[in-house]
């Protein structure tokens, strides 16, 4: 009979844990490679007043209670793990070569991708700037990725929510570059932790963590990070007439080059000499139906093998008296500190695209 009534007893403190406690769930990401790391956090009610509720977590006896009014470092629904915000473990020794490699592609703007494994996923830290490489692979599969911006970040990687993908963009931020795969939940190494009162729901995420993408070591030239770039103004002037009949744009790195496209915009006049590694930067506006216009070069940044200006039309202002003749300004920029180079957008303030040149293209003037 006594026996009867210890099994009550314990039967009915799980059910007041539960009742407590509300329905637990538990969110757990794994890290290998780099980061050999565990951190599962708790999500369930415990009532004000609650001192606590005590949980078994493999051979340790936990406690949950409910965050601080503040919030803190606390994810929002999450409880506090023996006041802690999660629980923080190790992992199973993996090295991330063992599954995948990501490198650079020399002057271009792709990665190279190689798994040795499966992978679900793999996304790329630049510098906290988030990029998608690819979807599913199977191992032994591999080639050059064109990434694609995540704006979200990790979240939605794996079961990754959007408080929790901040928290792992949070240990990355400000130590480099990583690219993560997702591993298979068949392929974890670890088996899932042991809980009681089991949880409702119970959902792994694993991520195999390279550290570093190996630089191009001819121009220590990283291909996805997005560099501003110093430019000093050269010349500018108006084409009159003679301008384009839409926004042109020329990007130079050939001295020939320099030369031909001078004799065209300042006839007679001694053109620009370049010094290693530098670029001309030659924008011109489409011809307008009056004087008083000008361009301003706002920005120039450099993103894999592309060079992107940013460039404002600066219009006559109102009231003011200018010469009723076409014109088409005009101005010239050197941009130093650029690498592997091979091509030129140029966007209005508001992100439209005026022109696209192709290194040493030239521009049309009539």
């Amino acid at each position: 009979m006594w026996r009867l009534a210890l099994l009550a007893a314990l039967l009915g403190g799980c059910a007041l844990l539960a009742a407590r406690s509300g329905p637990l769930r538990v969110d757990q990401v794994l890290e290998y490679g780099a980061r050999q790391q565990s951190l599962a956090w708790f999500y369930g009610r415990v009532p004000g007043g609650n001192s606590g509720e005590v949980i078994q977590v493999g051979s340790q006896t936990l406690e949950l209670s409910p965050p601080p009014s503040h919030g803190g470092a606390v994810l929002p629904g999450t409880l506090l793990v023996s006041g802690h915000p999660a629980l923080l473990s190790g992992t199973t020794p993996l090295s991330a070569g063992a599954v995948f490699a990501v490198s650079a592609v020399p002057f271009s703007g792709q990665l190279l991708l190689q798994t040795r494994e499966a992978v679900q996923a793999v996304v790329y830290d630049a510098a906290g700037r988030w990029f998608r490489l690819s979807g599913p692979l199977a191992a032994g599969r591999g080639g050059r990725v064109s990434p694609v911006f995540l704006p979200r970040g990790p979240a939605g990687v794996g079961e990754l929510t959007s408080a929790e993908a901040g928290a792992v963009e949070e240990q990355f931020a400000g130590r480099g570059n990583f690219a993560l795969a997702l591993l298979p939940a068949s392929e974890i190494p670890d088996a899932p932790l042991y809980i009681s009162p089991a949880p409702v729901q119970y959902r792994r995420t694993a991520l195999v963590v390279q550290r570093g993408v190996p630089l191009d070591l001819a121009g220590n030239f990283a291909p996805l990070l997005e560099q501003p770039l110093a430019t000093s103004r050269v010349a500018a002037g108006d084409l009159g007439a003679r301008g384009p009949a839409r926004f042109s744009a020329a990007l130079d790195a050939d001295q020939a080059s320099v030369d031909r496209l001078w004799s065209s915009l300042e006839p007679g006049q001694n053109p620009p000499i370049l010094a290693g590694g530098q670029l001309l930067l030659t924008l011109a506006s489409a011809v307008q139906e009056s004087g008083g216009y000008a361009l301003k070069l706002l920005s120039v940044s450099q993103q894999g093998g592309q060079l992107s200006a940013v460039v404002q039309l600066l219009t006559p202002p109102p009231g003011s008296i200018n010469a009723m003749a076409l014109s088409s300004p005009w101005l010239s920029a050197v941009v130093s500190g650029a690498y592997g180079v091979r091509s030129l957008v140029v966007r209005s303030p508001q992100g439209v695209v005026l022109a696209t040149a192709a290194l040493d293209g030239g521009i049309s003037v009539r």
